[in-house]
Parts: C-alpha cells; sequence; structure tokens
C-alpha cells in the first residue's frame, strides 16, 4: 500500500470503518476519514449469510484501489460458506491487510470459525470479532480456548460482551452496564496472559467501559497501554 510510515507516526489511524454502515457510501467513508483527521482507515466489510445485504469484501478493494494512500482493506467471510478458506486465500492475495469484522450467529469457538482463525494466523491476517452474547460470536468465556488453539493468530476484541467483561461482575443481559468496575475481568486477564490480543475501542462499548469508573480506568490504560 501507498502509505508512508512516517506518516502513520504522525497522524491518526482509525482502526474500524465500514462501507455502507448507516448508508455510508464510498465517498462518505473518506469524507468521514477527513471529518476526524484520520490519515487513513482499516475498513473493514461485513458478511453474514443470515443479515443481507453485507458490506462485502469486494467494496473494500474497490475503495483501495481508488484510494491506495487513504484505505487499508480487510475482508470478512461467513465462516459457515463452503469455500470459506479458498476466499480469505484470495482475498489475501488481492491485497486485505486482515479479517473482520466478524459478526455472525456463531459461538466464538465453532470448528468453522477456529479453522478461519488458524489460516489468517499463517497469512498474517489479524481478527476482529464482535462479541454480542446472545447474537454474535457467543459463549464469550470460551474465547480462552480459542486463543489457546490458535496463538499464531492476532485477536482484535470487540463490541459490547467484550468491553462488559472489563468487569469480573456483568449483569445478565445488560451490553451498556453503569458503575464500578469490579477487578479481575476477563479482559484484563486475558490481555496480561496471552501477547496476540488486542482490544478495540471504538463504538459506544468502548466508551462506556471507559468512563463507567473513573478509578480504574488509568490503571486498565497503564497496563494494557500497547495492546
Amino acid at each position: 500500500h501507498h502509505i508512508c510510515a512516517e506518516e502513520l507516526r504522525a497522524k491518526m489511524i482509525d482502526c474500524h470503518l465500514h462501507i455502507g454502515h448507516f448508508e455510508r457510501s464510498p465517498q462518505d467513508t473518506i469524507n468521514h476519514m477527513d471529518g476526524i483527521g484520520a490519515c487513513c482507515a482499516y475498513v473493514m466489510p461485513v458478511e453474514d449469510r443470515d443479515r443481507l445485504p453485507g458490506h462485502p469484501t469486494e467494496a473494500v478493494l474497490a475503495l483501495a484501489k481508488d484510494f491506495p494512500s487513504r484505505v487499508l482493506p480487510g475482508c470478512c467471510v461467513d465462516p459457515r460458506d463452503e469455500n470459506a478458506l479458498e476466499r480469505v486465500r484470495k482475498y489475501h492475495e488481492q491485497g486485505c491487510v486482515g479479517f473482520g469484522e466478524l459478526k455472525v450467529g456463531l459461538a466464538c469457538n465453532d470448528p468453522r470459525s477456529v479453522a478461519l482463525f488458524k489460516l489468517c494466523g499463517e497469512l498474517g491476517l489479524p481478527v476482529t470479532l464482535h462479541f454480542e452474547e446472545h447474537n454474535y460470536n457467543t459463549d464469550f468465556g470460551a474465547f480462552e480456548e480459542v486463543l489457546n488453539t490458535c496463538p499464531n493468530t492476532v485477536f482484535i476484541g470487540h463490541a459490547q460482551t467484550w468491553w462488559a467483561n472489563i468487569s469480573a461482575k456483568v449483569p445478565e443481559g445488560d451490553y451498556y452496564p453503569q458503575g464500578k468496575v469490579t477487578p479481575g475481568g476477563l479482559i484484563d486477564h486475558w490481555l496480561r496472559d496471552y501477547p496476540n490480543l488486542y482490544g478495540d475501542l471504538s463504538a459506544g462499548s468502548g466508551l462506556n467501559a471507559l468512563t463507567r469508573d473513573p478509578d480504574f480506568t488509568p490503571g486498565f490504560l497503564d497496563r494494557h497501554e500497547h495492546r
């Protein structure tokens, strides 16, 4: 990609952007980057055969072709697609630099998803996961099994269930819990113990997690500032 490394060190990168989200056109996507002062963005598609139409990888690749200095293209394939692994290899060859945002109605440790995660590790594609219990990438506690099974895959956790688990106490059905954080949350432990795991601060879920308890947040950021 025609993105200067020196420029990246000097400016902000948007690590979570979509084409088509809220009916955002390709030009709207670029205008959004300009509006927030981002030099470039990691633009992710979403593919879920239960929620069509999605935001296809082909649209992201087309945007990257038109704006090679502004767009880092991601790819996304529904793990239930019988050609999922072949398609990820193809998208990698076409220039995709990551996988996600994976947002499908499967358990997070579904064997079909794990097969994709392992392939992404082989190809050097970081995986962004949307964790939303009862909806997407469910059975959150089982994700530690995935981390152990796929040590060579970089994972980026995101969304409501991920950030609710900043606390050891997670109210059932409350995706945006308020009040004091109880130390010992799963993601605090996992970020400490698994060097291949990172957190995506975007959306209201990340904002809520970092603003709900001002006494907890500075220590959390200090422990995981590089993650």
